[in-house]
């Protein structure tokens, strides 16, 4: 049996580690409105990266909005190449 990649490609030209991070449940009760805690949320996002993870699967939907907006804000002190944040579709 041979392992699995670490990483694959979408779409032909964005190489992601296998872990992403789906970010869902990042906005409030029921995916509506703001997190009750929104410093955890950040943390939760800081961590994923500096773990690995540097694909981040999320939605306008979720919030509506607000997952994007703690994504954004989170992470753009970090190198762009570090992460990705995308919903095709």
């Amino acid at each position: 049996m041979s392992a699995l990649a670490r990483t694959f490609k979408i779409g032909g030209d964005l190489e992601v580690n296998r872990l992403g991070f789906g970010a869902m449940r990042l906005a409030g009760k029921g995916i509506w409105g703001e997190p009750k805690d929104p410093d955890e949320a950040k943390r939760v996002l800081k961590r994923a990266v500096a773990l690995g993870v540097n694909f981040i699967d999320t939605a306008d939907s979720y919030g509506p909005d607000i997952s994007e907006q703690l994504i954004g804000g989170t992470l753009s002190l970090f190198p762009k190449d570090s992460w990705s944040q995308r919903k095709p579709g």
